[in-house]
């Protein structure tokens, strides 16, 4: 990232008011979280910015689980 995440989120709310699409980038934070996927996952599934994300995957198991992980959020 170019910034800090709250910088970063301002930014994108700003594009997304603008009426522009906006994706998600890596979503496991540079491999920071590749730890912890659900916290990555559901962080940027509860963005009221983005339309879409990418993650970054490293292996056919991170794939799995975010398929598995994203009919269970409660996304508002």
């Amino acid at each position: 990232m170019d910034a800090d995440p709250a910088t970063v989120i301002s930014v994108l709310r700003e594009m997304k008011k603008a009426g522009k699409g906006v994706i998600g980038m890596k979503i496991m934070g540079q491999g920071k979280l590749s730890h912890d996927p659900n916290r990555a996952i559901e962080h940027a599934a509860k963005l009221d910015c983005l339309d879409s994300f990418t993650t970054g995957f490293t292996n056919s198991k991170q794939l799995d689980e975010v398929v598995n992980k994203l009919p269970l959020l409660s996304v508002a």
